[in-house]
């Protein structure tokens, strides 16, 4: 059951306002509006890989939203998967950078899973006003048993959404199979100046990592005074 969980989540993964507080100062966060920039500012396979307590290696990237149209509610299609093209369809976005990572074991119990995906919006109203939006939808996915169907063949699987953690720029939820084989993952989604932060990290026995990972891109993002 392990290998079917994680195909499942294989096919998810691969397919604040005017100021914010940096260390402890409020400053005016100026929109990054070079999506160029983006790449430089996602973790590298080392930091992931630190985070997540073995080694992982890039395994795709991408400068394009992420189809996983799999879920059998497309509204939770948000807290589902990071850089969804359900999610930001319509939005007015200027760049996204999304790179996903795995482990060498790709079947075992030493799986692990990470998309780290960056999107620029237009300016900081509009990033303030998706990540408000997007976690509503979180808070209504929250709790929920929902059927996952992959677009490869293999058989629906059902997965729980936890409870929703959101305050205003930041929302955290943990995602487990519904079968109990362990398979967890944790969504982070955050936002920093124009910069929405989205992540998965998935993992038998994953906890807060997604969280961790998030916290060190916000912390990449170039706010000015």
């Amino acid at each position: 059951m392990r290998k079917l969980a994680w195909s499942v989540l294989g096919v998810a993964l691969m397919l604040a306002g005017c100021s914010s507080i940096v260390d402890g100062n409020a400053e005016f966060a100026l929109p990054v509006t070079d999506p160029k920039a983006l790449a430089a500012m996602l973790l590298s396979p080392e930091e992931i890989s630190a985070v997540m307590g073995g080694a992982m290696s890039t395994s795709g990237t991408k400068t394009d939203f992420v189809r996983t149209r799999a879920l059998d509610d497309t509204r939770c299609q948000n807290p589902w998967a990071p850089a969804d093209d359900w999610s930001y369809d319509g939005t007015p976005t200027t760049g996204v950078q999304v790179r996903t990572l795995q482990s060498a074991d790709t079947a075992g119990p030493e799986l692990r899973l990470v998309s780290e995906a960056l999107i620029t919006f237009s300016d900081i109203y509009a990033a303030d006003a998706f990540i408000a939006d997007s976690l509503a939808t979180w808070k209504l996915c929250q709790n929920r048993a929902i059927t996952i169907t992959p677009p490869t063949g293999e058989p629906p699987s059902t997965w729980t959404f936890g409870p929703a953690g959101v305050d205003q720029d930041h929302g955290t939820m943990t995602i487990s199979r519904t079968s109990a084989d362990g398979a967890v993952c944790q969504r982070v989604m955050a936002v920093r100046a124009n910069v929405i932060v989205d992540v998965a990290a998935c993992g038998y026995g994953v906890k807060d990592q997604g969280a961790q990972i998030a916290d060190k891109l916000v912390a990449k993002i170039r706010v000015t005074k």
